[in-house]
């Protein structure tokens, strides 16, 4: 845990896709790591800042696929729209 801050307890609380369970260690940097799990049913441990400024919602695997996606449709029609996605 970083120097001269309290642990805030995440168990529990919900990030975006990620549902907090546990705790399971800290970093290099004594940041507090939580191990989560994602609405596609993975794990994922995340920084605990990562999760509460909204850096992080979704389990790696997800934020690939949704980029993967994105380029997909990426100057396609959809509906009555063109996408642009980055």
């Amino acid at each position: 845990m970083a120097r001269g801050r309290k642990l805030i307890d995440l168990t529990g609380r919900q990030f975006g896709a990620l549902s907090v369970l546990r705790r399971s260690g800290t970093d290099a940097h004594r940041h507090p790591i939580w191990e989560c799990r994602c609405a596609c049913g993975r794990h994922w441990r995340a920084l605990g800042y990562c999760l509460t400024e909204g850096r992080l919602s979704r389990c790696g695997f997800c934020r690939t696929e949704m980029r993967r996606a994105a380029r997909a449709l990426k100057g396609k029609n959809v509906g009555d729209h063109v996408s642009h996605s980055p």
